[in-house]
């Protein structure tokens, strides 16, 4: 073989490894999904998961982890969290609450989350104390049982405004969660104490104490806010605007929420990113998308990519979560869906999305986010 037709072949079989990586542009940041310095961290981030209620006979059926189907190759990271918006119950019971809709969810279906590489469930919301005090205690048990950490309720308040803390791309990490305070709940013993069952609420003066605490004796660098909140089926309101504004300035640098069962906008308070909500991800009722959000029935699957000390980027994969149409399993959206619906949600706020050929949506996060 002459050198030039070495030389050829050697160019040919160089272009062939690039296409068969999928290499492709992604704008300012130019970095690749899958793609980073052995220093870089992603912490991968799913909205409400149920394994329960209307989907129940497809899990006999179809088995426990089908629901997974479309999404789990997408869910690969470092750390994988989720929102677990039910109670782990042996036995339910019908308490006395005013709900139109009581979650619970068999223990055992806790395998499947462990299973699929979850590492952390938040349990701070409006359904963890479905059951009340007895659903909570038998719940952190069941977490317990399994060893799965959670945040945002517990067995007490020190349980439930405990952080999880974890260490990657050149920072110490703390997650806490919450869910926001309402009336109704309060009335109903929702809200963890010193000594009773309960959530973490999302409280400006408890969160800064937390964080303070955080930051002083664990040497904390970033703190993550992962928190329930919102009106179902809607936008974020008012009051997530003004809460996000509270947990910013009690030393949040990312508000990761979820509660509204679609994508909200993404906003930059402060100079800290909120992910208003990421919707749904393995759920189990059905649904009223077609009633209440007919023009957007979409959630979200986030990537927080963390390397030199600080957030570098933020990415978002847009998937369909409405049941009535996906048989209960999430897909990723098509091109001209997450244009229709996903890109005027993005294009409310100042942060500059760039959308690769595989389908996320691309930030590059602000470097005041670096590790001071």
């Amino acid at each position: 073989m002459s050198r030039r037709t070495a030389l050829v072949a050697l160019l040919c079989g160089l272009l062939l490894c690039a296409a068969c990586r999928g290499e492709r542009s992604t704008g300012e940041s130019g970095a690749q999904e899958g793609e980073g310095s052995p220093a870089t961290w992603t912490l991968v981030s799913v909205g409400d998961i149920n394994l329960a209620e209307d989907v129940e006979p497809l899990l006999e059926e179809r088995g426990q982890a089908f629901q997974f189907a479309g999404t789990r190759e997408h869910l690969a990271g470092d750390f994988l969290m989720g929102n677990l918006e039910t109670v782990l119950v042996d036995k339910a019971t019908r308490p006395r609450l005013d709900k139109s809709s009581l979650h619970k969810m068999k223990p055992e279906l806790l395998s499947v989350l462990v299973a699929e590489g979850f590492d952390l469930l938040s349990i701070g919301n409006n359904h963890s104390m479905d059951q009340k005090a007895r659903g909570m205690l038998a719940m952190t048990e069941h977490l317990d049982a399994a060893g799965m950490p959670y945040v945002g309720a517990g067995r007490n308040l020190a349980d439930a405004s405990k952080a999880v803390v974890v260490e990657g791309g050149g920072l110490k990490i703390a997650i806490l969660g919450g869910y926001w305070h309402s009336g109704q709940k309060a009335k109903w013993d929702w809200y963890a104490t010193d000594e009773a069952p309960g959530v973490f609420a999302i409280r400006e003066r408890a969160w800064k104490t937390a964080i303070d605490e955080l930051r002083r004796e664990q040497d904390v660098d970033f703190v993550i806010a992962n928190v329930h909140w919102g009106g179902n089926y809607v936008q974020e309101g008012s009051k997530q605007k003004r809460l996000a504004r509270g947990l910013v300035a009690a030393g949040v640098d990312l508000v990761n929420g979820h509660g509204a069962h679609i994508t909200q906008g993404v906003d930059l308070v402060g100079g800290v990113p909120v992910l208003y909500g990421l919707g749904n991800h393995a759920f189990g009722s059905k649904g009223i998308y077609r009633i209440k959000s007919p023009d957007m029935r979409l959630s979200t699957i986030a990537r927080y990519v963390f390397g030199e000390g600080r957030l570098q980027r933020i990415e978002l994969l847009p998937i369909r979560t409405d049941n009535t149409r996906t048989g209960y399993v999430p897909v990723p959206a098509s091109a001209e869906q997450a244009a229709l619906e996903l890109e005027p949600v993005l294009a409310r706020y100042s942060p500059r999305w760039v959308r690769r050929d595989d389908g996320w949506y691309v930030f590059d996060a602000p470097r005041r986010l670096a590790k001071p």
